[in-house]
């Protein structure tokens, strides 16, 4: 009876508990709190701006000024490394997704957006300006070979302002006329932080000859990569609050992210093993750092302390998952409150040797001004336009003004001050789609991706920077189903896969049909989950054997008549384990080179 009473008592607790949790966050996403959430970042952050910019510009001695010349000489080198990272995972998929016979030819695109008016300005893109039948698969290839060519330049530090506008020119016109492989957050995270970096001085377009800018003018655009971790840290710590997602807000959303987010490599198991309370904690740790080191570093306060939060966190992301080069692009933004000071003397003397630095005192008091009102102006705009991404984060409660709405479109038809939240709802399933073809509709032969699941014997890779662009839609494809809108993608990849077209079954780790094409091709889906199998999990198992048997498991599932009943999952391997599939899309074949769906019961 007293076990069974203070059963009771914890199971109410636990209630008190949820219910007040859960009258805070109503609290929190109502309009009334966002208004003074926002109205309290933006008294910040114009506090931050000042003090960065004027009071340490003027009322500090310059030998105690902050310099920041060896941080974005490192900022500069940093960017360029991604770039090159991104030009050559661009170019390993180039031809499959975006050539003649890819799954979204860009000239094909190409041509819809030019038959629209003022195609160029809705959607710039040096494509545009080129004549559909220049559009050739050597030129997109060389387009990359461009991008790999002004990445190793700005590395030597050769032109960097033109080598910056260069590749972001060309990673633009990738991302407006790329489709649906080129809409992804890390694809606005680059251009939103190279074009930051275009405006940085000295201003060097050609050798030997740089602009200065003034002192000024060079504070104020630098406190914008401040800005932006409000933008991309807070807003994605802010998101995941005002989606109403519960296992966010019991925070458990951890136990799922490792195994269902998607792209995991086999790091992924080890983390998805630790034990319940780390992953808890781990889930409190990422809310704490994204939504008050931000703020903390805007007022500024434990700089050190909270950047190396960020970056830490930053590499906790990136060693348990596949994205890119989001999370170094990440961690080159953190580090930008850091000044030099933070690098060792000899390193620091080493590298002033070799850098061209902006000379703050440019002495002509019109030049000076100029740069002044320059600066105001592209400071007070941005901190205007970004209303528009942030309120985002309140789901339509707040109202949006009209005007500046049409403003920021324009904006963003560049890439810039875009919105950042990524995993605002944890997936919780998983769900992968899976290929199969066949010569006579019987035997069928399944399709291997290099780095979605498939084999449940085949470990994950390890992957970093390189971003395969297919496999990542194809996760989206299971909140998708047959006859959206968006699926002209998918249909694409489905004749492509009936046509055994090189370029595209060249992007797959197994083609079973090398020799002859199929005649039919099938789609299913099924649930997919870390399998218990793995060596990982069976470490952590044998260590907490005899701390699972004192506590009290729950009861078997059983059927009716008390037989213990199956598992839910149909295959178990050595890394993956699954349901049974169900069909997806409906059986395709080739019918006068076009795609023809046969309907089945």
């Amino acid at each position: 009876m007293v076990l069974i009473s203070e059963k009771r008592n914890n199971r109410n607790i636990k209630n008190v508990h949820k219910n007040i949790l859960g009258s805070a966050i109503d609290y929190l996403l109502s309009p009334k709190s966002f208004r003074i959430l926002f109205t309290f970042i933006y008294i910040i952050a114009i506090k931050s701006f000042i003090q960065f910019t004027i009071t340490r510009r003027y009322f500090v001695p310059t030998e105690e000024q902050p310099q920041y010349k060896v941080i974005q000489w490192l900022l500069v080198r940093s960017l360029a490394i991604l770039y090159f990272i991104s030009f050559l995972s661009i170019k390993s998929q180039l031809l499959g997704l975006f050539g003649k016979n890819g799954v979204l030819p860009i000239v094909e695109n190409v041509k819809k957006k030019r038959e629209k008016k003022k195609a160029f300005i809705d959607s710039p893109s040096i494509f545009l300006l080129v004549q559909p039948y220049k559009i050739t698969d050597s030129f997109l290839t060389n387009c990359c070979n461009y991008g790999l060519l002004c990445s190793t330049l700005l590395f030597l530090d050769i032109c960097p302002t033109l080598n910056l506008f260069l590749l972001f020119t060309v990673y633009l016109s990738f991302k407006n006329c790329g489709g649906e492989f080129f809409q992804l957050q890390f694809d606005n995270l680059m251009l939103d932080t190279t074009f930051w970096t275009i405006l940085l001085p000295p201003f060097r377009f050609i050798p030997f000859v740089s602009l200065n800018g003034s002192g000024f003018y060079h504070y104020s655009i630098w406190w914008m990569f401040h800005w932006m971790s409000i933008r991309l840290f807070f807003a994605s710590g802010i998101c995941k609050i005002s989606s109403g997602d519960s296992s966010w807000s019991e925070g458990v959303a951890l136990n799922y992210h490792f195994w269902t987010q998607p792209m995991p490599i086999w790091t992924s198991y080890i983390f998805n093993e630790l034990p319940q309370t780390i992953k808890k904690l781990g889930c409190w740790y990422h809310f704490i750092v994204e939504i008050f080191s931000p703020i903390l570093l805007m007022i500024p306060c434990f700089i050190n302390f909270n950047v190396l939060n960020l970056i830490l966190l930053q590499v906790f992301i990136l060693a348990s998952g596949n994205y890119g080069v989001f999370n170094l692009n990440s961690i080159i933004i953190s580090a930008t409150f850091w000044d030099d000071s933070i690098l060792p003397f000899s390193f620091r003397n080493l590298i002033s040797k070799w850098i061209v630095s902006n000379n703050d005192a440019i002495g002509s008091l019109i030049y000076e001004g100029f740069f002044v009102i320059l600066a105001l102006a592209i400071v007070i705009s941005t901190l205007c336009l970004s209303y528009i991404p942030l309120s985002n984060l309140t789901r339509g409660m707040l109202d949006i003004n009209i005007s500046l709405y049409q403003r920021y479109m324009y904006v963003a038809r560049f890439g810039l001050l875009n919105y950042y939240g990524l995993f605002a709802s944890m997936t919780t399933t998983r769900r992968e789609v899976i290929f199969k073809g066949s010569h006579d509709g019987k035997e069928w032969l399944q399709y291997e991706f290099n780095w979605k699941p498939g084999d449940l014997n085949r470990r994950p890779d390890l992957i970093i920077g390189h971003l395969p662009r297919l496999e990542w839609r194809l996760w989206f494809a299971q909140f998708e189903t047959f006859g959206m809108s968006k699926s002209q993608w998918f249909e694409n990849f489905c004749q492509r896969l009936l046509e055994n077209q090189p370029e595209v079954v060249n992007m797959l780790r197994k083609n079973p049909f090398h020799s002859k094409k199929p005649k039919y091709l099938r789609c299913e889906i099924a649930a997919y989950e870390f399998s218990d199998n793995n060596p990982f999990h069976r470490i952590s198992h044998k260590k907490q054997k005899e701390k699972d048997e004192q506590q009290q498991l729950p009861p078997l599932e059983t059927d009716s008549q008390g037989n213990i009943l199956k598992s839910r999952f149909e295959d178990d391997g050595t890394w993956w384990r699954k349901e049974k599939s169900y069909l997806y899309y409906p059986t395709m074949t080739l019918c006068e080179n076009k795609l023809a769906f046969i309907m089945q019961q």
